[in-house]
């Protein structure tokens, strides 16, 4: 779950091109045994939904967990 969390939330997203009908693209680049990991994407309509869709859910959850946090910090 953490590396599709955060491959979603450090990827590099490119829509430069979505005005001429080009797709648009997410970069996602990782360090792995020292070397540089490069992972290209190209998103259509219906995958940028997807992750708008998935990075709406983590952005509910982590506002959860931090009123959580708030009211624990509270009670103690």
């Amino acid at each position: 779950e953490r590396k599709r969390r955060n491959g979603l939330l450090h990827s590099q997203y490119w829509m430069k091109g979505l005005e001429l009908g080009l797709s648009a693209m997410r970069t996602d680049l990782r360090k792995r045994d020292g070397a540089l990991e490069i992972a290209h994407e190209d998103l259509d309509r219906e995958r940028m939904d997807e992750v708008l869709e998935e990075l709406a859910i983590l952005s509910f959850d982590t506002g959860q967990i931090h009123i959580q946090l708030l009211h624990f910090c509270e009670d103690s």
